[in-house]
């Protein structure tokens, strides 16, 4: 019925015509093809059945993928957002440029959550700190963003089971 186009009209809109066999609408606000909604239900006598399956599956393939690439870069921009002090739900979800409540949906289809992943950064971050460095623990709960060294121990304890000067200590004289 009717073709759109979201670009200026050429010089020459002759091979537009031939093409689509009609005039297109030039400077639309998107691409669009308009057509009877009864093509919908046509049925394809060229189809391939095995083709669109495959396809179909790559497709599913792709979209779980997506959730991984999302979770690996939500772990990415919390480790960088604890040492700028900006590891809000609302500051991660800006940076992905999606609104929370969109973040929330797809680290659900995902099997997370923005609060478990937060808790499983700290505990990454907190281990490397206590392996590698002799901060002090008030440091690393500052670090972590906890209210007080002693919010940071029993989520340390919640973490591993341990505390985290014994988790230090053992891991010393490793």
């Amino acid at each position: 019925l009717a073709v759109l186009l979201a670009r200026r009209s050429p010089k020459d809109p002759l091979p537009y015509r031939r093409f689509f066999r009609m005039l297109p609408s030039f400077s639309a606000e998107q691409n669009a093809l308009v057509f009877q909604t009864r093509w919908l239900n046509h049925q394809l006598t060229s189809a391939d059945h095995l083709l669109h399956r495959y396809l179909e599956q790559k497709a599913n393939e792709l979209y779980a993928h997506q959730d991984e690439c999302l979770v690996r870069e939500l772990r990415r921009l919390l480790r960088k957002s604890l040492a700028s002090k900006r590891c809000t739900l609302t500051d991660i979800a800006s940076q992905f440029c999606m609104h929370e409540r969109t973040l929330n949906r797809r680290l659900h289809a995902a099997g997370t959550t923005f609060r478990s992943e937060l808790e499983e950064v700290r505990y990454e971050v907190a281990r490397q700190l206590l392996a590698k460095s002799a901060m002090p623990l008030a440091k690393i709960a500052t670090a972590l963003e906890y209210a007080d060294v002693t919010a940071f121990i029993r989520a340390f304890n919640r973490w591993s089971g341990i505390s985290p000067g014994q988790w230090r200590i053992h891991n010393m004289s490793q």
